[in-house]
């Protein structure tokens, strides 16, 4: 489970060996296919995206948009690709990490 502000903090990739399905606990959030084809998940709602499948998403509602993420990695070790191929670090500047807030108490509905 992760916690986004407004915005986004994540860039165009994929995971070259891992499905991926995302699940919207808290808020709304705007997925963006390799040709900015968009696709809105609100709560309780979810998307599943095959291995290979290049996206990025941001937080589309004022609340803090809260996702449960899961994954099947079919190899071990970080496949996380930019849209040349090349690694791409999920904590790494290239795709827009920023730091961790944390406010005590703070959770969703």
């Amino acid at each position: 489970i992760k916690v986004y502000a407004s915005g986004g903090e994540n860039e165009l990739h994929c995971h070259a060996s891992q499905d991926h399905m995302f699940v919207v606990l808290q808020g709304t959030v705007r997925f963006y296919d390799k040709d900015q084809k968009t696709y809105d998940i609100g709560k309780h709602e979810g998307v599943m995206l095959p291995a290979g499948t290049y996206y990025w998403f941001n937080a589309t509602s004022e609340e803090p948009l809260v996702m449960l993420r899961i994954d099947n990695a079919t190899k071990p070790g970080d496949d996380r690709l930019n849209i040349n191929g090349k690694p791409m670090p999920g904590n790494s500047v290239e795709n827009k990490t920023v730091p961790v807030i944390v406010r005590e108490g703070a959770w969703f509905e």
